[in-house]
């Protein structure tokens, strides 16, 4: 019996040797398994993480291009703008200078120190200037006060 118990326990350690290295080997497969997933995870998080890095380049882009564009359209409106008001000053300006060359401001100064002033179209005499200083000054003073010195604008009063 004596062998019989020998070759039992030789074949129980041989199946027991077997069952942990069946057991051993059920291991480290499922360690390769949850290794092999784990770089898995790794790998999506990486290109999920590389992902929204070019969504937020490409965002920025899109922020920096519409910022770009703003940024021209004020500059467009500005000159616009300052390119009206140079029409506009333009306008006021040749409206001035019409104004001037159709009329003419003259001053008179009277013999006793006073003096007036009056705007005249250019297109009228200046008999029409001599006119409008005698009526102004036949009410102010006598009209012997006045000298004329101009013969040429006597002769067109008389």
């Amino acid at each position: 019996m004596n062998a019989e118990g020998i070759r039992k326990e030789l074949e129980r350690r041989k199946v027991g040797q077997s069952i942990q290295e069946l057991s051993r080997k059920q291991q480290e497969e499922k360690s390769k398994e949850l290794a092999e997933e784990i770089k898995k995870q790794k790998a999506e998080e990486k290109a999920a993480k590389q992902k929204i890095r070019e969504q937020i380049a490409r965002d920025r882009e899109e922020r920096a291009a519409q910022f770009q564009q703003q940024k021209e359209e004020r500059v467009k409106a500005q000159a616009a703008k300052s390119e009206a008001k140079k029409i506009e000053e333009q306008q006021v300006k040749q409206q001035t200078e019409r104004s001037k060359m159709e009329s003419a401001r003259i001053q008179f100064r009277l013999p006793d120190g006073s003096s007036i002033m009056n705007t005249f179209p250019s297109d009228k005499p200046l008999s029409d200037a001599k006119k409008f200083l005698y009526d102004v000054s036949s009410k102010v003073m006598s009209y012997s006060d006045i000298s004329y010195e101009n013969p040429v604008i006597q002769s067109q009063m008389s």
